[in-house]
């Protein structure tokens, strides 16, 4: 769905930022889970919305419980929340050379960052749900 300003985030549910507002993530307060910010600070790169934010503060709310995924695209947009998703812990999906119309993004975000899976837009679904099932295959932290 689009997302909307202060929504509560819910499982298996997939937000996609509004056209022209950066959106973001913050953890949830008074018993709230985390919830969607949206805002019109300037572009990152050059486009607004931009993926940089949105996974610096999934990085931060969720840790190594998140996944990112960076696809096909011009720039390096990505890169560096993802090297932020995966320096908290998470994991990486990134679209490989063959399939991207643009390699920029994706590029980008494995040369800074690394990935646990380079997929052809075919399989990324399939790394995701590899990647969600290793995530759940983990002990909580501090056990």
């Amino acid at each position: 769905a689009e997302a909307q300003a202060d929504e509560t985030i819910m499982h298996d549910r997939i937000y996609v930022a509004p056209g022209g507002l950066h959106m973001t993530v913050r953890e949830g307060v008074a018993r709230k889970g985390a919830t969607i910010a949206l805002d019109r600070s300037p572009p990152i790169w050059g486009v607004r919305p931009s993926a940089d934010p949105l996974f610096r503060s999934v990085a931060a709310c969720f840790g190594a419980a998140t996944v990112g995924v960076v696809l096909t695209g011009m720039g390096r947009d990505g890169a560096e929340g993802m090297r932020l998703i995966r320096d908290a812990g998470g994991l990486a999906v990134v679209q490989d050379r063959s399939s991207s119309t643009i390699f920029g993004m994706p590029h980008a975000a494995f040369q800074l960052a690394g990935a646990d899976h380079v997929a052809p837009l075919s399989e990324v679904a399939e790394a995701i749900v590899s990647c969600l099932a290793q995530l759940e295959a983990q002990p909580p932290r501090g056990m």
